[in-house]
């Protein structure tokens, strides 16, 4: 049997996550639900326009998953590292400081500082861990509204479709 609407995923469920319950909550809610399994992942599918039913009815998760728009695999954060080499240019930079190493101590600072602001010329974001395309944030948010767009023309397009079908027929 066909599907008869484009399917988004509204759930990707990490190894070992226990996924009964979600699907018992989606069954009893008459809901369509269509699993996939990609690597490790267990991917939950429903038609788009039983989404946002679906997605007030699943409890909020407690793991984050981003699908990559170019591969569709798992996108991971890749947040800014800067606070993390001023953390540890501070400790190190004031221990040798409290060693008696003044000017090493002070350079090292001086040096995890100068590296923290040229990280910090990069914006945080979202990196795939199959293809490595990289994402912001806003960009992500574009393209999902992008796709919603396309998703609420289906219906005209289809209706174009069929309605240049006829009159070529009709030719």
């Amino acid at each position: 049997m066909p599907i008869a609407e484009r399917l988004v995923r509204v759930r990707s469920y990490p190894p070992g996550c226990v996924v009964d319950d979600d699907f018992h909550l989606l069954y009893d809610a008459g809901i369509d639900m269509y699993g996939r399994g990609v690597d490790d992942i267990l991917e939950l599918w429903v038609p788009v326009s039983q989404r946002d039913r679906a997605l007030k009815i699943l409890p909020t998760p407690d793991f984050v998953y981003e699908p990559c728009p170019t591969c569709d695999k798992q996108l991971k954060v890749d947040g800014a590292w800067s606070g993390v080499f001023v953390l540890a240019g501070a400790a190190l930079g004031g221990w040798m400081i409290l060693q008696g190493h003044t000017g090493t101590g002070a350079g090292i600072l001086i040096g995890a500082m100068t590296t923290a602001q040229s990280l910090q010329q990069r914006p945080p974001g979202w990196r795939c861990s199959s293809c490595g395309a990289f994402f912001t944030s806003a960009q992500l948010l574009e393209i999902k509204d992008a796709l919603s767009r396309i998703d609420d023309l289906r219906p005209f397009i289809e209706f174009t479709t069929s309605a240049f079908r006829s009159d070529r027929d009709r030719d």
